[in-house]
């Protein structure tokens, strides 16, 4: 399925004759590095999302919209919070954790989702976000993220010895 996209002026999103294609969730939210909250990026994520501009948290709709532009949005679900979002791919059977969540046998790939919590917890995931990179022999991932420090923008921490990064959410 290709969705028709609305280019209000001042989005980040390549417009190409009203069909948009990404490859993977990376490269859509990638295309908008950058955008502050609220400009006309984050604007236009909440009003698809909420119906209107809301000024709410805006990791996990973040995650959704670019998710409906890379054809994903089946896989990872219609959120607003970390959790359910987390909780929808369990429920699917397309969820891993990390080495230190109790699991480690996945190897996460560019485009997979990344379930993080500051309280260190699996029951309380705080961010999400999307692989960019992953080095597993290092144990580096690259990870880029709606509302982070209020932007979309790139993080790098390590998966084998940051308690952060809790789970994978497992895209085809």
């Amino acid at each position: 399925m290709k969705y028709l996209i609305d280019t209000d002026a001042g989005t980040c999103v390549p417009y190409t004759g009203g069909v948009l294609t990404f490859n993977n969730i990376a490269d859509a939210m990638e295309s908008c590095l950058g955008a502050k909250e609220w400009d006309e990026t984050v604007k236009k994520i909440q009003k698809w999302f909420y119906g209107s501009f809301v000024k709410a948290a805006w990791c996990a709709t973040g995650v959704s919209y670019f998710s409906m532009l890379a054809h994903k949005l089946t896989q990872t679900g219609q959120y607003e919070n970390v959790d359910s979002m987390k909780e929808y791919m369990d429920s699917r059977g397309m969820l891993d954790c990390t080495k230190n969540y109790g699991g480690g046998a996945y190897i996460p790939k560019r485009g997979d989702i990344v379930f993080m919590s500051n309280k260190y917890s699996y029951l309380d995931c705080t961010h999400v976000g999307v692989v960019s990179e992953i080095d597993a022999h290092t144990g580096k991932v690259v990870v880029v993220s709606c509302n982070c420090d209020n932007m979309i923008k790139k993080k790098t921490y390590n998966y084998l010895t940051d308690k952060y990064v809790v789970a994978w959410g497992r895209i085809d």
